[in-house]
């Protein structure tokens, strides 16, 4: 019986809110939801849409399986972005670069990179 709680999603959405020290009225404010909302969730008297279920993924990054009760793994490999506004060719270390003539040292550009 006690599995069987653990799988729900509102004890899921309650076990990562409390990980993360958020209370059920921050939570909705980051949803776009009332307090009571995310209440009737915990509680398991209300489920969440689709598009909330993806939104609590991103805000816990977990899996939308994680919250689901489908899995319990609940960490993912998210990629980072590291925003780069200018770097040399010898700072990026890119033979392309370094060997090009005429290629000025500073390419000014913004460059994403994950």
């Amino acid at each position: 019986m006690l599995n069987e709680k653990r799988n729900t999603i509102g004890y899921r959405i309650k076990e990562l809110k409390t990980e993360k020290h958020i209370s059920q009225s921050q939570l909705g404010e980051m949803l776009g939801v009332s307090q009571d909302t995310v209440s009737l969730w915990e509680k398991s008297k209300s489920l969440p849409s689709v598009d909330i279920i993806i939104k609590l993924s991103e805000i816990f990054s977990v899996s939308c399986d994680y919250i689901l009760g489908v899995n319990d793994f609940c960490n993912i490999r998210r990629p980072t972005m590291t925003v780069v506004t200018s770097f040399t060719a010898k700072e990026a270390n890119c033979k392309h670069l370094q060997t090009q003539k005429n290629r000025p040292q500073n390419t000014g550009g913004l460059f994403l990179l994950f």
